[in-house]
């Protein structure tokens, strides 16, 4: 509980996937900010089997970022390409429509 809430209260977004077996879940933080183009954030959390239930561990460093221009109604999870992420050698990788496709290590 006190994670769900830590979470809520830093007024990001969140979403998850499951990969095809559905032995891994990854929980996506996703924003964005618009000042003439619109930047998207990312970071990206893979739940650790444990005692504790809802215990994440972040799988990058550094946060993600997409920018884009005229981008108006598009939504995070979208523009991250997650509808078409590819599960391959203990890895995600999304294909966004913006950027080159990006890999996150699980």
């Amino acid at each position: 509980m006190l994670i769900v809430a830590l979470l809520a209260a830093t007024g990001d977004s969140y979403g998850t996937i499951s990969s095809p077996a559905k032995n891994v879940t990854v929980t996506i933080e996703h924003r964005n900010a618009t000042l003439g183009e619109t930047n998207y954030f990312y970071d990206f959390y893979v739940h650790v089997p444990s005692l504790y239930p809802g215990l994440m561990r972040k799988t990058n460093k550094d946060t993600v970022r997409i920018m884009i221009r005229n981008a108006e109604g598009e939504d995070d999870l979208d523009v991250l390409g997650v509808s078409n992420a590819e599960w391959k050698d203990n890895k995600v990788i999304f294909h966004p429509a913006y950027e080159k496709a990006i890999e996150i290590d699980l």
